[in-house]
């Protein structure tokens, strides 16, 4: 990660890595591709919604026609096996409007209009995907290096490849690329110092005044001591003593436990932002 903007070509990283160097990907901004791929698959979901309750329909419009006797059994075989039947006409076809909140604007046939959008978003798709390709989009400051052997990227990894500091750093090896958080790619070292620095006194602020809501819950527990403080809570001592029992007793663990389980997730959502 941080690559710089000069050596983010293959020939440059070569020359630094050496021979060993089996394959370079240099990462690009697929913002836009991963916009446009996202609308292709939505619109693909519903095509196939569309034409799902499409054959549904004239599946049961098929079976009703049978059964109604319109047609002679020899002729309903003959009709079934035709592309478009006599009784196709009758069934309605999906449609939809196109404009504001589907509410406002044109009137469409829903396939027809999502077959005609995403043989459209399909060339785009194709288009970015070719610029991506041939190095036409903006790289990113993340690099992945594939190496010949195992020992070649050991040596890669525990040697100094730029003579500035928090350049081409950090660096890591043996990653999945489910493990790859793709959307920190492009952070540079400022941001990532910056960040840390920022999760670092997130985090130490969030143990200090996590106290608060423990001790909060702690009191729970001490109900005639709640109660003197609170004058508003003394109807809890007129309370039967099961409904009191358990307002000591589980209430307190229950809501501690339900506190401290949000810990682990604040946490992973600031790790996440570095």
């Amino acid at each position: 990660m941080s690559v710089p903007e000069d050596y983010q070509n293959e020939k440059k990283l070569r020359q630094v890595f050496g021979d060993s160097v089996r394959r370079i990907w240099i990462t690009s901004n697929c913002k836009e591709l991963e916009k446009k791929v996202s609308k292709r698959d939505k619109l693909a979901y519903k095509l196939e919604s569309a034409e799902t309750k499409y054959i549904r329909l004239a599946n049961s419009t098929g079976l009703k026609v049978l059964k109604r006797g319109d047609i002679g059994s020899e002729e309903a075989c003959l009709e079934c096996g035709k592309h478009t039947p006599s009784w196709s006409s009758t069934i309605r076809r999906p449609t939809h409007r196109v404009g504001l909140l589907g509410i406002f604007g044109k009137k469409v046939d829903s396939i027809r209009w999502l077959r005609a959008e995403l043989a459209k978003i399909n060339e785009e798709v194709k288009t970015l995907q070719h610029k991506h390709k041939t190095g036409d989009a903006k790289y990113l400051s993340a690099t992945f290096v594939e190496f010949q052997t195992q020992n070649d990227a050991q040596i890669a990894l525990q040697t100094l490849s730029h003579h500035q500091p928090q350049h081409m750093t950090p660096r890591f090896i043996g990653i999945s690329p489910k493990e790859v958080v793709w959307s920190a790619l492009n952070l540079s070292w400022w941001q990532r110092v910056v960040r840390k620095f920022l999760i670092k006194g997130g985090i130490a602020v969030l143990i200090v005044f996590w106290s608060i809501p423990a001790a909060i819950v702690g009191a729970i527990s001490n109900i005639s001591y709640l109660t003197e403080i609170l004058p508003f809570l003394s109807f809890i001592n007129e309370l039967p003593d099961v409904i009191t029992g358990i307002i000591a007793g589980l209430l307190p663990s229950a809501a501690l436990v339900l506190l401290m389980s949000l810990v682990p997730i604040i946490c992973r959502c600031k790790t996440l932002l570095y």
